[in-house]
């Protein structure tokens, strides 16, 4: 009769358990701060690197917020190389970025409504020949300077 209860337990209240955004989710966050995921980045580049397509979604992990798709496309030459200083808008988000010459990107993804922002780096060799970067990553949220 207590493992039937038990069971019946279990079963009630995982039927109720808010569903999972993702299984793999990786934190770039050291602490237990706020965290916005970027979700399937990924970066294409043509054959001449002289233009680069980023897309991904931002999900603000907050109750009733839908992940927003972004496309964000950065044009130099390189263009894997440059950084995107004039703000492109991906609502509610504006997005930057900025290029380092070790070999890594840093978007910078604002939601000036809210007053927040979160600096998503990535390496160079995550985001080779175009493939989705996995695990997804979640970065601290920041409030705006």
């Amino acid at each position: 009769m207590l493992a039937q209860g038990l069971i019946t337990f279990f079963l009630a209240s995982t039927a109720f358990a808010a569903p999972a955004r993702r299984e793999q989710v990786k934190s770039m966050s050291s602490s237990a701060a706020k965290e916005w995921t970027v979700l399937d980045m990924s970066r294409d580049c043509n054959k001449d690197d002289t233009k680069c397509t980023w897309t991904f979604s931002v999900d603000k992990n907050e109750d009733g917020f839908e992940p927003v798709d972004c496309e964000y496309i950065i044009e130099g030459d390189p263009a894997s190389e440059t950084p995107g200083v004039t703000p492109q808008s991906c609502e509610p988000f504006t997005i930057t970025s900025g290029y380092d010459s070790s070999g890594f990107t840093v978007l910078s993804i604002v939601d000036y409504d809210t007053g927040k922002i979160v600096w998503a780096g990535y390496n160079d060799d995550v985001l080779e020949n175009g493939e989705t970067v996995t695990p997804d990553r979640s970065w601290a949220v920041s409030d705006l300077p």
